[in-house]
């Protein structure tokens, strides 16, 4: 839930019925693990299936921690962790047992799944991380936008290290990386949809799809379509069938 002014919870729906399930919701209960201390506004939730646990991220509330970590594989929820690492907006990424947090102060937190302790945090001193941070599955990158800029990290194990940072992009959503391509997708404030060279962030392209900033891109890799809404209320698709290539010349077809 999204309540600023009063405790929040995890809620937990039955999907064939939709009733409540309120053995598996969450609230920071002492019955669960908990300590009794509110939660602030709950901003994003992942699941992880394999261990049936949730992942949360949150604004501070009563309680300081800002990523929780609860076990519903069994009939009542269970408290894991949970971490104090800063206000979060967007919900973590998971990727080898590490899970990755961006905060509204611009860092990027590496926290072990298993046990919620801070593995690195990186500092973008550039503004508030947008949305999610996107962990690739080629390598050892973390791909994120701040304010005015772009970033790729590489986690080292025990820290992060700078990749490349770029700001050719203005006004950058949250990149999305095109698997299997080598290339990333941005959507730019000046209505354009951005591809970029996931290696050297080099930009290898733009299209004009909308007039004013677009939101993060989505990617259909069964019709090879990029999906991006915009600002001015529209959403477009750009055809990315030429695979690698550049997207300048392909086309809007909404």
């Amino acid at each position: 839930t999204r309540d600023p002014g009063g405790a929040n919870r995890i809620v937990a729906l039955d999907p064939a019925t939709g009733s409540e399930d309120t053995g598996r919701g969450f609230a920071n209960e002492t019955s669960k693990g908990g300590d009794g201390s509110s939660i602030g506004i709950i901003t994003g939730l992942l699941g992880d299936y394999a261990t049936g646990r949730i992942y949360a991220t949150t604004r501070s509330g009563g309680s300081s921690a800002t990523v929780w970590c609860v076990d519903v594989s069994g009939a009542t929820a269970q408290l894991v962790w949970s971490a104090a690492v800063g206000d979060a907006d967007a919900a973590p990424s998971l990727r080898s047992g590490v899970l990755y947090v961006g905060t509204l102060t611009g860092e990027v937190v590496a926290l072990d799944a298993d046990t919620g302790t801070v593995r690195w945090t990186y500092a973008t001193g550039d503004g508030p991380v947008k949305a999610v941070v996107w962990p690739s599955f080629a390598n050892a990158d973390l791909y994120l936008a701040t304010t005015n800029t772009l970033w790729a990290l590489t986690d080292t194990g025990s820290s992060a290290s700078l990749h490349w940072s770029v700001t050719a992009v203005p006004t950058p959503s949250s990149p999305l990386e095109r698997l299997g391509s080598g290339r990333l997708l941005v959507g730019g404030g000046d209505g354009k949809l951005y591809e970029l060279d996931a290696v050297t962030g080099t930009v290898q392209g733009s299209v004009a799809v909308a007039s004013g900033q677009l939101g993060s891109p989505s990617y259909d890799s069964t019709s090879a379509l990029a999906l991006v809404g915009a600002e001015d209320g529209t959403v477009s698709a750009v055809s990315m069938s030429a695979g690698a290539a550049p997207v300048r010349g392909v086309h809007p077809l909404w």
